[in-house]
């Protein structure tokens, strides 16, 4: 009978022996897995960083490209000019009515040297800045 005893403990050796060799193949496929699974994570890391940066370049020349002002801007300005126009109609008709006309066609000068002023400055800024969009462009004399 204690024959039989360290039978069983080469027995039970070989089999502790066996599955730590299981358990340690198995800790070595897991390690396998998880550095390919680490890999898969930093190729898509680098994926998603160069689509959120193409996204972000794409966003920034829709801005560029984007009109300046809304309509609502516009709309702002078109009452304001409407509102000054009918303050400017009322007080010439009021001095025309009140028989003073020099000092409605001093009116009338002063709001036509404003708008050709304003005019001429707004086509100088807006030619200067088409000149710099286009630097390729040039004036010869």
């Amino acid at each position: 009978m204690p024959q039989n005893l360290p039978q069983r403990n080469n027995q039970t050796n070989s089999l502790g022996e066996q599955s730590i060799r299981e358990f340690l193949e198995l800790q070595r496929e897991e390690l396998r897995l998880r550095h390919q699974e680490n890999e898969l994570r930093k190729i898509e890391l680098q994926q998603n960083y160069e689509l959120s940066r193409e996204g972000l370049k794409q966003q920034g020349e829709f801005i560029k490209n984007a009109p300046r002002h809304g309509l609502h801007h516009k709309i702002l300005l078109a009452v304001f000019f409407t509102i000054i126009l009918l303050i400017v109609s009322g007080v010439l008709l009021y001095c025309v009515r009140a028989g003073k006309e020099e000092i409605a066609l001093r009116i009338l000068e002063i709001v036509a040297t404003a708008i050709i002023s304003g005019s001429g400055g707004y086509a100088w800024g807006r030619s200067k800045a088409r000149a710099e969009e286009n630097p390729g462009l040039e004036v010869l004399d």
